[in-house]
Parts: C-alpha cells; sequence; structure tokens
C-alpha cells in the first residue's frame, strides 16, 4: 500500500480544456480577469459548436456579463440560453413541488440532491444552473414505497420494470431509478451513491430545513453536500464541470462552514479518500478555495489500495471502447460492490466472489445504470 501524494492533484480526464478554464474563470475570478477570459474564450471559440460542460456554464456568465460588458455582442445570444435555462428549470420545480406533496402525504420522507438541492441556498435565480433533472433522496427503508407513489401518479419508470429494479434494489446493486413525466425527468434516491455505504442516521440527522418554491423542503448539511459534490464531480462526463462553482459557492458560505473532521471521516468510511483528496486539492491549487492544508494532508496521508486508486483513475477517465477496457471496469466496480453494505474498515481489495456477483446482477441491470 502507499499513501496519496501531498503535492499533486490529478483529475485524469475530468480536468477542465483550456477553453473550459476561460469559461469557468468568466464566472469564477476577479471582474478584470473574468472579462479578459470571457474576451479570449470568445475570440477563439465558436459559440455554435460548444461542448455540453460549457454550455452550462453560459447562464452564469451571462449574469456576470450584464453587468461587466452590457455592450458585448453575444450578450443577446447568452439571454437566450439563460431564459431557456430559466424556463426549463421553472418546468422541473413546478413537478418536484408536486412529487414532493405526494411523497409527503405518503409519509415518505424527502430530501432534495444536487442541484435542487443547491438552488436555494447558492443559486437564487432560476436561471442561474442548467439543471437536466431533479434529485431526490428518500430512506432506503421507504424506496419501495415513493416507487408505488410515483407510478400511481402517472411518473414513467425508465429502463427497467418495477420488479426488477426490486430485485436490484435488495441486492443493492442500484442506490436509485430514474423517472420521466410530462418531459421532466427525475433521479429517485435510495442513498447519496452507488455501491457506497451510508449513515443515514447522521445524513437525515443533519439535515437542513430551507425555504423553496414558497415551501418548506430538506437538504443535506454543507459537509454531505461538498462530500457528493466531490465525489460525483471527478467521474467522467460531457455535462459535468458545474460541480467546480458548486463547491467553491459551498466552500465560501461562512454562515454554513464544513465540518472538516466529519467530511474525513466519511471519505474513509465509503472509501472515497481519492475522489476528495484530488477534487479539494484541484480546488485549492486553482482556485484558492478555503480547504484547510491539515485537511489535504489527513486526506493525503490515509492508506489507499491500488483497487481504489484504480478505480478513481477508471471513473475519472473517459471510457474506452474495448474488451479489455470493460472488462478492467467491471473488474474494479465489483471490488467497489463488495463494500457496498457497510462502513469500510480497510482499504478496499480485490473479491473473486464479488466479481460473479456483480456479472450477474450487471447482466440484469438497465443501461444507463451500468457503470
Amino acid at each position: 500500500m502507499r499513501n496519496l501524494p501531498l503535492n499533486a492533484w490529478n483529475l485524469h480526464d475530468c480536468t477542465p480544456s483550456a477553453s473550459q478554464q476561460l469559461l469557468l474563470t468568466a464566472v469564477l475570478g476577479g471582474d478584470d480577469d473574468a472579462l479578459a477570459a470571457w474576451r479570449g474564450w470568445r475570440g477563439a471559440q465558436d459559440i455554435d459548436v460548444i461542448d455540453a460542460a460549457s454550455f452550462r456554464l453560459l447562464p452564469l456568465i451571462y449574469l456576470r456579463l450584464k453587468t461587466l460588458d452590457p455592450g458585448d455582442p453575444l450578450l443577446p445570444r447568452l439571454q437566450v440560453v439563460y431564459r431557456h435555462c430559466w424556463f426549463k428549470n421553472q418546468m422541473l420545480f413546478n413537478q418536484a413541488r408536486g412529487l414532493l406533496d405526494t411523497l409527503e402525504q405518503a409519509g415518505v420522507a424527502c430530501m432534495l440532491l444536487k442541484g435542487a438541492a443547491m438552488t436555494p441556498r447558492y443559486y437564487p435565480d432560476a436561471g442561474q444552473r442548467f439543471m437536466h433533472d431533479i434529485d431526490v433522496l428518500v430512506p432506503a427503508r421507504q424506496f419501495d414505497s415513493a416507487v408505488a407513489c410515483l407510478l400511481d401518479a402517472r411518473w414513467q419508470l425508465q429502463g427497467s420494470s418495477p420488479a426488477r429494479l426490486r430485485l436490484l434494489r435488495r441486492w443493492r446493486f442500484l442506490h436509485g431509478a430514474s423517472f420521466r413525466r410530462d418531459n421532466a425527468e427525475l433521479d429517485l434516491h435510495g442513498q447519496l451513491s452507488r455501491f457506497v455505504w451510508q449513515d443515514e442516521a447522521l445524513l437525515w440527522g443533519s439535515a437542513r430545513s430551507q425555504q423553496w418554491q414558497g415551501r418548506e423542503v430538506r437538504i443535506p448539511s454543507a459537509t454531505f453536500m461538498l462530500y457528493h459534490c466531490c465525489v460525483h464531480g471527478v467521474r467522467w462526463s460531457y455535462a459535468i464541470l458545474s460541480w467546480i462553482p458548486d463547491a467553491l459557492r459551498m466552500l465560501a458560505d461562512q454562515d454554513d462552514p464544513v465540518d472538516w473532521p466529519l467530511l474525513l471521516r466519511l471519505g474513509e468510511q465509503t472509501r472515497s479518500v481519492c475522489q476528495l483528496y484530488h477534487a479539494l486539492a484541484y480546488l485549492a491549487a486553482t482556485w484558492s478555495a478555503a480547504v484547510p492544508p491539515a485537511v489535504l494532508d489527513a486526506l493525503g496521508s490515509m492508506e489507499t489500495s491500488p483497487t481504489e486508486r484504480a478505480e478513481y483513475a477508471q471513473l475519472a477517465r473517459r471510457p474506452r471502447r474495448s474488451p479489455g477496457a470493460l472488462a478492467k471496469r467491471l473488474w474494479l466496480r465489483s471490488c467497489r460492490y463488495r463494500q457496498g453494505g457497510k462502513p469500510a474498515s480497510r482499504p478496499i481489495g480485490p473479491s473473486p466472489v464479488g466479481w460473479l456477483a456483480y456479472l450477474a446482477l450487471y447482466s440484469l441491470a438497465p443501461g444507463n445504470s451500468r457503470d
């Protein structure tokens, strides 16, 4: 075993490109730096040919440019993107309000996650943050009841049948399910992350009550929200980039500070040390985020296994479409699968038994749940 380096971070293929870095600076930098970065990006890029992750930043850039440069030639086009984002989010929020009412009337506890949880505190303007769907967490013991409520409310389960979903959930292969209704998408979660143990009592006990869309909702504490943001942010996706401004807003919030000892404990118990270390080290090194050096030292000194480091590298890299790459991915995920039912007391290692069980369940899972 060896420990993580203390003086380096590596986000693999999740590292922003030079073009994306300019857009991030336009969102996050000081006024002069932001304006220079935007003009540099505008002069080198065609806004009609933009990657999905960069597109999600355009509403934030629009709101920044309204103040910094009201005469920018692209401002009217950015305004269209912002208004589209605002309209779509309003549609999602409207569906979410009805969904939360339905679940709560059935006695199912609910908590907003990800973008939906960020909006009440960190993105008060409904058009600021691009959202593809609504993420809602329910207690694991109430997940089946929540699924039944959604089906009764005409939400359509995507990629699976209720019976198969129950089977995969019973064997801890899925942490949630996707639903659709009236062009709105919902991810229903029974736990924060897949194949990762969760301290439900602490998660729900530390949740905050927040006013949102004229009603009171639960959202995770700042510590759980930052943990979730970082662990999911350093997974490869064509659309993931917004985790960076999300995390920086949380870290800058003096009214709801992160409980750093708890974050360290979460990383160790869920064997997410690599993800947390590299995400937080990147934020500190690149954006001067308020991450205590002692936290990075502690994460860097925690024991990690070759399996954990390989799994992190595999999840943070753009998928390679080859039989060998697929076999490696399945093997690494099977090792994680065996650890998902309890807090990890030691680093994750190989598991031939987990490999066989994982392959059997993998063959039954819907395509969008295979990672």
